[in-house]
Parts: C-alpha cells; structure tokens; sequence
C-alpha cells in the first residue's frame, strides 16, 4: 500500500529459494526475487508506478517517458490503470515486439535516435511544448528509486534473516539506488550489493574504474555495444555515485560479457523454467561464472543467504533466445 493510503498498482513478488543455484553460492543458500513477475514484467513496476500516481493526484492528464522499453511498458501500463494519456520515446534499438507490448498498453510510441539518451532528449521537448503533460525519468527520481525499495521490505519481512549479499544489475542507477535506500532502512548496511554489467553498458564500471582519489563521479561512455539495450545508458546519475561512493551498503561493480549474460538466461530458463532479458543476465551470470563463489571465499561477507535480484524484462521470446543461442555458439 502506497504511503498516501491509494493501492500500489505493483504487486509483492515471490521469494523463493534454488536449490539449482546453490552450488554457485559458496555453500549459502540463495534466494530469487522474482520481479519477473510485476505486471509489466520487471522491477520498473514498481517506482515508474508510483510516479504515475503521483501524476494522476497532481492533475497532469497525461505521462511522457523515454525509455528503452521496460521502463515505458511499466509508465503504459499504470498509465492504462490511472486513466492517463501516454506517450513513449523509445530509441531505434527497441525490438518492434516491445513496441507492441507498449502500444496494446494505449500509449502513442515515438522512436528516436540510436540510445536512451536520445529518446530523452526528445522526451524533454515534448515536455516543454505539452504543459499538461508530467516527464518521467525512468531511473533518475527519488520517487522511483523509494518505489523500487520496496522489494527490499518484502525480502526483509519473507527472509527473517540478513542476507550476506544481494546480487543485481545496474543501468542508470535507479534499481541499485533503490535497493541501497531499502537496505539502509532494514540496516543491512554492511552487506555488499554485488552489481553487474556487460562490457558495452558498464557506466558504473567506467565510473569505479575513472575514480580520482577513491570518489567516483559519473563518465560518460562513447557509445552502447552490448546487446543488454536496457542496460543502455551512456551515465550512471548522480545519487548512485553518492551511494557507491557513501559506501553503506558497500556496493561492488564487476562484468561480464554478453555471451556470459546470455548463457545464465538459458541456463536459469532450464533451472526455472523464467524467460528474462540478458540485462538480467548480467546479474544470474555472476552465479553461473562462479564469481559469487569467489568472492564469498575471499572475503568475510557473512554466513546468511544470497539473494538475487531477477529483474525480468519483457524484451524476450523463446525465438529470440533461439537467435542468441545460435550467435554466441551456446
């Protein structure tokens, strides 16, 4: 339930425990956050939800968002629920089976440019010529980022105990700095949040790897390579740098690459019989290489279970998968 007393339009997602999983997690056990399963297929549901309502009480009649797909299927689909126009900017890079999820959702779709930050800027001009209309950043607002900690509270409340890592991906920030937010409220601000990239959209990467004098500040990459389009973002924002650099809870930036990312989706599909996209990947892959085991054996994180943040996405089809197996020989 929404503080302000109207009902989330996002649901509490299962936790559940893998027994597949648990030989890649140092003898822990581990846990999945199953975000797959929002209405609208990831964790977006959640913050982008929240600021939709927000918009609906405020008198805005109509949502703008740029986003490379998750986020504008969750702004469309609340949108739907709340009676509110909506119009998505998406980049060249979106499948044209997202912009269908997207439209049978009743927004309009506008594809520009090549990446995320082109279809924001655009989003930005439709603002200024549309008064009525609220812009929605997909990962840069507090709202979103206190939507997507509610996760934390409902594995807080399930698992009754403190986990020795969370493991997740990281795009522009808006996940991880809501996982961070959630953490710090249940005090689990001395377990690491293990976040995963694949090499082509590692923005936090760039930006722990540019670091002067220890403190982290945003870089901008020269351009998005890896096929994880919804990891795509040139920059982290800025609160997420604040986080890693605050460094309560410790937050560790590793990569992958994306046949790695893609492998874990085919294998965790076989363990779980879950479609999710390779963004998520990223962040199963980290099991599946065996860097979980690694890093549990080489540091004192704790006896408590691992858990895994399964992101979802709705980018993917069983032939999709079929073509991505063919073209990393998988």
């Amino acid at each position: 339930m929404a503080k302000n007393g109207h009902k989330d339009l996002f649901v509490k997602t299962p936790l559940i425990e893998s027994l597949e999983l648990k030989p890649f997690g140092g003898s822990r056990k581990v846990y999945l956050k199953l975000e797959s399963a929002q209405p609208a297929a990831s964790f977006k549901m959640r913050g982008i939800s929240r600021v939709c309502q927000k918009a609906a009480r405020d008198g805005y009649k109509e949502i703008v968002c740029a986003s490379g797909g998750n986020a504008g299927l969750a702004a469309a689909c609340a949108a739907r629920q709340l009676g509110l126009k909506c119009r998505i900017v998406v980049p060249n890079r979106t499948s044209d089976m997202m912009k269908d999820k997207i439209a049978r959702e009743g927004a309009d779709i506008e594809t520009v440019g090549d990446v995320w930050d082109d279809a924001n800027d655009r989003a930005l001009q439709v603002i200024r010529e549309c008064k009525q209309a609220l812009y929605i950043h997909p990962f840069d607002d507090p709202i979103v980022w206190t939507g997507h900690s509610t996760m934390i509270d409902e594995i807080a409340a399930d698992l009754n105990a403190t986990p020795s890592m969370i493991i997740t991906c990281c795009g522009g920030g808006g996940l991880l700095c809501g996982i961070i937010e959630g953490m710090r409220r249940h005090g689990w601000t001395s377990v690491p949040v293990l976040a995963m990239e694949t090499t082509g959209a590692n923005s936090l990467n760039a930006a722990v790897t540019a670091a002067v004098d220890g403190v982290v500040r945003p870089v901008i990459l020269p351009a998005i390579t890896s096929i994880a389009t919804t990891l795509g973002t040139y920059s982290i924002c800025d609160q997420l740098a604040k986080e890693y650099n605050a460094s309560a809870p410790p937050v560790l930036s590793h990569m992958v690459e994306d046949r790695d990312a893609v492998d874990a989706c085919l294998k965790f599909a076989d363990h779980h019989r879950i479609l999710v996209e390779p963004a998520c990947g990223a962040t199963l892959a980290a099991l599946y290489t065996g860097l979980v085991e690694r890093l549990l054996a080489d540091n004192e994180y704790g006896s408590g279970p691992v858990v895994v943040i399964v992101c979802g996405g709705a980018a993917v089809n069983i032939d999709i998968f079929a073509e991505l197996k063919s073209r990393f020989n998988l």
